[in-house]
């Protein structure tokens, strides 16, 4: 069934969604992304709307493909989570969350560059305490470090796991290099760490 909403009322509806997502159709946009740009008729209010805002002008600058690809013919709802179960999937939902946190902190202030790194710590041997790793770990605080939720523990040899943990840095108030320094300061726990996927934005 079709709902008509005012533009004032989709406007909202979409603000509100896309506080915690990036596009409509999920990971990248897709033709719903389009069809909303085409009933906008006119760019949002960014102090009224700004998560509106940001996807009407990612929006703008995003070609549309020639040919549409057939979607999977599925009821789109507005409020409904993103429960895709692989790793990319959860990467993004991590850095959605980071980023909608750094949106409450900085409110007011210009756009900062940041950059999502993995961070995966090895440890001495299977007998070391990777939660309470994590725990001392996430102790670590810097001007412009923000840890993310869910690190994981990885297979390496035999029974050993490793940690992989992400973090948002801003670029110009942290060195990544200066963190994995910090990190392997903790001695106790830790024989190494190695920078994993890494995104600017």
């Amino acid at each position: 069934m079709s709902v008509q909403f005012s533009e004032d009322t989709l406007s909202l509806v979409l603000n509100n969604y896309f506080e915690d997502n990036s596009f409509i159709g999920g990971v990248q946009a897709t033709s719903d992304d389009f069809q909303a740009f085409q009933v906008l008729t006119k760019e949002p209010d960014a102090k009224k709307h700004p998560h509106l805002s940001r996807w009407y002008n990612t929006m703008k600058n995003t070609p549309q493909p020639a040919t549409q690809e057939q979607e999977e013919e599925e009821d789109f709802d507005l409020f409904e989570s993103d429960e895709e179960e692989d790793e990319e999937a959860e990467r993004l939902k991590a850095q959605r969350l980071a980023e909608y946190n750094e949106r409450k902190k900085a409110k007011g202030s210009g756009p900062v560059e940041k950059t999502l790194v993995e961070l995966q710590v090895k440890p001495w041997d299977s007998d070391t305490d990777l939660d309470a790793l994590e725990a001392e770990i996430r102790k670590i605080e810097m001007d412009g470090l923000f840890w993310c939720e869910n690190a994981k523990k990885v297979p390496l040899a035999f029974t050993i796991m490793r940690l992989d943990i992400k973090a948002i840095v801003e670029n110009d108030k942290v060195s990544i290099d200066d963190l994995v320094e910090k990190i392997e300061e903790l001695e106790d726990y830790v024989q190494s760490v190695d920078q994993g996927m890494m995104t600017t934005h």
